[in-house]
């Protein structure tokens, strides 16, 4: 019954195209097949159990109304088929909609149902129910229009497209692909990167080849920036730790996060360098250790990065010979040094964006610089006034 449907649509699509352009005197464009294609695919969206007639009402707003009227192939602003379909839904919605929905199993007992689908089922590690079996899945025996129930026909009707020319394994394949990337990210059993990775590699070989040199140069294309920003941040990365890290007296490293250092520990560069800092400071610059320290934070932030800067620079500066309280210093430090995070170069947003902005680092800060310290500085007087940083 279904190849009966099919057959209506196909020929009441190619009936109303030729109608209207012989009624209006046009040429007739019957022997592009386009209108048989339109029917095949609305019949395709049916249900089974659709009548004979159904069709051809269809097909009758899809060539006429959707195609024909805004000037034929190529010119409609919505595809014919789908839009049939769509007024068939709004006009026929017990049909459309009708006992096709209800699995075999259930029909005797309900009228309609809703229930999950067998992806629902697999992903919850569910069993199938009965009216779910794979081989149903697999020949069509499952609710659902006439050209998506089948999963065999569908890779039949693939291959044959494959074989004739038509189409190369190049799509399909790069859309199994995807869906199985983003199936093993939903997995959650590998890290994150590992689906990314491995999905890579695949479609470079699928879309590409197995040349070496082309693969090299679909790389650089489009991720030129990203492995250059990689590349960066794993020196950066590498540079932070070294001037971060503090080595005890057991020669274990220590993390700049560690507030209070044990004994024998020698101290990371960073804490020296704030030491230093804090050394020579005159006693009565001490005491408006937080304007200081506000005034400061733009340059520092170009040679600090924030993990370093916030864990490292803190608690030695705030060095109680002062009589500062931590509190001060700390606002002006995050009042005064995010404004300094999109010129820093130990910032991998910063990296990121003028990477992608293909723009040079140095060029950027160059350019930025006595803006954001201005504004930062700006940042700190508003403090004061307010009362939240004191003089």
């Amino acid at each position: 019954y279904p190849l009966l449907v099919i057959a209506v649509s196909m020929a009441s699509a190619a009936f109303f195209e030729w109608g209207y352009r012989k009624l209006l005197k046009k040429h007739s464009t019957i022997g592009d097949l386009s209108a048989c294609v339109t029917g095949m695919l609305l019949a395709l969206v049916l249900p089974p159990t659709a009548p004979w007639w159904l069709p051809i009402i269809g097909t009758f707003f899809a060539i006429v109304v959707v195609k024909q009227l805004y000037g034929g192939i190529g010119k409609n602003f919505l595809n014919p088929a789908l839009a049939g379909r769509a007024f068939l839904l709004a006009s026929y919605a017990a049909i459309m909609s009708g006992e096709y929905l209800v699995p075999r199993a259930l029909r005797s007992t309900v009228d309609a149902a809703t229930m999950a689908t067998p992806l629902s089922f697999l992903y919850d590690a569910g069993a199938m129910p009965e009216y779910y079996s794979f081989v149903d899945l697999l020949i069509g025996k499952v609710p659902g229009c006439i050209g998506e129930i089948s999963a065999l026909a569908l890779i039949i009707g693939g291959a044959y497209l494959v074989w004739r020319k038509v189409i190369t394994l190049r799509i399909p394949l790069s859309y199994i692909l995807t869906v199985a990337v983003i199936a093993m990210l939903i997995w959650d059993v590998f890290p994150s990167y590992f689906p990314f990775m491995i999905g890579t590699a695949i479609a470079l070989f699928v879309n590409y080849g197995f040349t070496a040199k082309m693969h090299k140069k679909i790389i650089n294309l489009h991720a030129g920036p990203a492995l250059m920003m990689c590349s960066t941040l794993m020196g950066a990365a590498v540079l932070m730790g070294v001037l971060t890290t503090s080595l005890g007296a057991d020669g274990n490293a220590i993390s700049a996060k560690v507030m209070d250092l044990p004994a024998g520990t020698i101290p990371s560069v960073v804490r020296c360098l704030a030491a230093i800092v804090s050394g020579i400071l005159p006693a009565a610059l001490g005491q408006h250790l937080p304007l200081v320290i506000g005034i400061l934070s733009v340059p520092l932030a170009l040679a600090f990065d924030t993990d370093s800067y916030f864990y490292g620079m803190l608690p030695v500066v705030i060095g109680q010979a002062f009589g500062v309280d931590a509190l001060p210093i700390a606002v002006a430090m995050v009042v005064c040094r995010n404004c300094a995070t999109f010129i820093s170069p130990m910032v991998p947003a910063t990296l990121l964006g003028t990477g992608l902005a293909d723009v040079d680092i140095k060029d950027h800060i160059k350019a930025s610089f006595l803006y954001v310290w201005g504004f930062s500085i700006l940042c700190m007087l508003a403090a004061v006034a307010f009362g939240i940083m004191p003089l």
